[in-house]
């Protein structure tokens, strides 16, 4: 049910907005998380009648094998309409959980014709690197949507600058702080417009993006009764499809 339940009700979902506006040219594209093996895990289970040893790196790029070819089979025996499985997400967000075992394992993915993610944090430990560790894409996160955390307007710019230095992408992030209906504080739904501007202004949006909600916001942004939330859903949603026009109508014919 990890994977079979959420997919199913996204692809209907899909199936159901095809029926309204038109089936799109291409399948949404999938990317699995992989969940990270930790090295003091000793009681894992068993692979092939023998235990696994999270202590050794062998083990662990094993069990991420296993579970590769577990997603990539259930996901085959749905026949899913609306979607297609492009890659893996590796769900760590800085180096230090699985330097040893990232080229071997992303080479192994990309090796099944799929693609390997990574969405480090702001300052995260080896943020610049994740080519050499064989990452096909990496995004960085500004961390500026939480108000718990002192930041200003520039820490999406430095973010942005960053990413253009090492290769990267932008992700963009927003929680239950940019709904003013249950947290009437400015400067939380401010952030939200943000990045969008500041995505605009630097070109990131003319690229790939990572979306990063929390708690149901954006059905919480749609559904407010406070006008100004119901016209930031707009904005944004906005701000995502005409980016997914742009970045269809620039793929060469045939391209997937």
């Amino acid at each position: 049910t990890l994977l079979q339940v959420p997919a199913r009700n996204l692809d209907n979902a899909l199936e159901e907005v095809a029926r309204e506006i038109g089936r799109p040219k291409y399948k949404r594209q999938v990317v699995m998380f992989i969940p990270v093996p930790t090295e003091d895990q000793t009681n894992w289970g068993e692979l092939n009648g023998r235990a696994l040893d999270f202590h050794s790196t062998a083990d662990r790029i094993e069990a991420c094998h296993w579970f590769i070819d577990m997603v990539r089979e259930r996901f085959a025996q749905e026949k899913f309409k609306n979607l297609s499985l492009a890659g893996f997400y590796w769900l760590a967000e800085d180096k230090n959980s699985g330097l040893t075992m990232l080229p071997t394992l992303t080479a192994h993915i990309r090796s099944l014709g799929m693609k390997t993610i990574w969405i480090p944090y702001y300052n995260a430990a080896g943020a610049a690197e994740g080519r050499q560790m064989g990452f096909d894409a990496a995004y960085y996160q500004p961390n500026y949507a939480f108000p718990r955390r002192v930041v200003y307007r520039e820490r999406l710019y430095d973010a942005v600058k960053f990413a253009k230095e090492h290769d990267m992408f932008m992700e963009l992030e927003y929680d239950m702080h940019a709904v003013k209906a249950s947290n009437p504080d400015p400067d939380c739904s401010d952030r939200l417009v943000d990045y969008m501007e500041v995505f605009a202004e630097t070109g990131m949006a003319d690229g790939p993006i990572a979306y990063y909600q929390d708690e149901g916001a954006l059905w919480e942004l749609k559904n407010s009764p406070n006008a100004d939330d119901v016209a930031l859903y707009h904005r944004f949603a906005r701000f995502v499809a005409d980016r997914q026009q742009r970045l269809c109508e620039s793929k060469p014919k045939g391209k997937r």
